[in-house]
């Protein structure tokens, strides 16, 4: 692999999709619709780090 800069990841689950957005917080997952943003949870996955 060359470089795994991840900045935002959108996971599209009907209805919702799922925005990871590494570079606000690692551990924000935004649920929302479209780009309409509802749900703003705590999502700690985290790879070794705390």
């Amino acid at each position: 692999m060359g470089s795994l800069d991840i900045r935002r990841k959108s996971i599209d689950i009907l209805p919702f999709t799922i925005f990871m957005d590494y570079s606000c917080d690692p551990n924000t997952v935004v649920i929302g619709n479209s780009r309409r943003a509802v749900v703003v949870a705590v999502h700690p996955i985290r790879t070794g780090e705390v």
